[in-house]
């Protein structure tokens, strides 16, 4: 196969041919895509709505219990390890096992 171009071919011709719409034809499309784009990034993305896995761990105020607020008590350099163990009893972590090894990592 050995396709020559016509002599008076331009760059839009292909477009043309392979949108089937012309220039107007991609701005549509490409606008429709900025559109949905839109929102997905602001409506999907950044929500501060917390993911709750099925096994969560909830808390005694029913909240499930994430990794970012025992990170919060162990990490704490102001507290002792008694006093960190009972924030983490408060928060709702139960297994003393589980807490000592928390404390450790």
């Amino acid at each position: 196969m050995n396709a020559t171009l016509p002599a008076t071919w331009k760059p839009s011709d292909v477009t043309k041919r392979c949108v089937g719409q012309g220039e107007a034809g991609v701005m549509k499309r490409m606008r429709a895509l900025a559109i949905v784009f839109a929102a997905v990034a602001w409506g999907g993305c950044g929500n501060n709505v917390p993911t709750v896995f099925p096994h969560s761990v909830f808390g005694a105020d029913g909240r499930a219990i994430v990794l970012d607020d025992i990170e919060a008590i162990v990490n704490d350099d102001d507290l002792t390890d008694d006093e960190k163990r009972g924030q983490l009893r408060e928060l709702g972590l139960q297994d003393e096992e589980l807490i000592d090894a928390l404390l450790t990592l």
